[in-house]
């Protein structure tokens, strides 16, 4: 069974190439609506979330209640930014891991697994 991945962020252009690689790479995809509902990650339980911190300047916040929740807080999180501040953030509301802006696929591909293994 392929690892699914929730995609929360709200630029379609981002959502749309992150799937397509992240996609090709094997893994099931799921995006976010917006706005942004906790209950979807209890629909989707995906095996990790990919999260942009600028979700109507929100991201860490709801990272934050992501990871106080009880049956939601071992999903693993990797917060992205163009915020220069973002591994302090990310430590500050739990997230698992963080990547600014702009990215090379590579490297989100190779975040995202050991990420991933890191929680197992």
């Amino acid at each position: 069974m392929n690892k699914k991945i929730l995609l929360i962020d709200k630029d379609p252009a981002v959502i749309d190439v992150i799937t397509l690689i992240l996609e090709s790479e094997g893994y099931e995809m799921y995006v976010a609506e917006k706005p942004f509902d906790k209950n979807e990650v209890n629909e989707v339980m995906p095996d990790l979330i990919l999260m942009h911190n600028g979700i109507n300047n929100e991201g860490s916040s709801i990272c934050k209640e992501l990871k106080l929740d009880p049956e939601l807080r071992s999903i693993p999180l990797i917060l992205t930014s163009t915020n220069p501040n973002i591994a302090e953030i990310s430590k500050q509301n739990g997230a698992d891991n963080f990547l600014i802006k702009p990215f090379d696929i590579n490297e989100l591909c190779e975040l995202i697994i050991s990420t991933m293994n890191k929680s197992q």
